[in-house]
């Protein structure tokens, strides 16, 4: 058993000026793809039809009534999160039915995040990947003029 250390710990002074924060790098930028509105067709039936193609390192296999998305090689499927709600443990058919039962004209933008830099926000059960679902939001016009 080793000896006890005494550690003290002194307060120093650091001014803010000095303290510089390092830019992202390009490789921490690179681990997310947003798939906007603005590209998407209203042709697509389902939203696994929306990322399937246009993310690297994204596999969208399956058809209609079973897809299986798969995120740089994992073993599991993606954590989702819908408007900020985060939907953990999900096997192949939860996924599919959570997804499928998002109309793709109500899709605003579609986030994939692939890194870990990225994903470590959402906890352990983001090591295979976190798809982002934003969906359109209502406008409140202001007529009282």
């Amino acid at each position: 058993v080793p000896p006890l250390q005494v550690i003290s710990l002194r307060n120093e002074r650091a001014d803010l000026h000095q303290i510089i924060i390092p830019k992202q790098t390009a490789a921490l930028q690179n681990t997310g793809t947003i798939i906007d509105s603005d590209i998407m067709s209203p042709a697509y039936l389902s939203v696994f039809e929306m990322i399937q193609g246009r993310v690297a390192g994204v596999w969208v296999t399956g058809s209609n009534n079973n897809y299986q998305v798969r995120i740089r090689g994992s073993l599991q499927p993606p954590l989702v999160v819908i408007d900020g709600m985060i939907f953990r443990s999900f096997d192949d058919l939860s996924l599919h039915n959570l997804l499928n039962s998002i109309p793709p004209a109500d899709v605003d933008y579609i986030e994939v995040l692939k890194g870990i830099a990225q994903t470590a926000i959402y906890g352990p059960g983001s090591g295979n990947g976190v798809i982002i679902v934003h969906t359109k939001r209502g406008e409140l016009e202001n007529d009282l003029d």
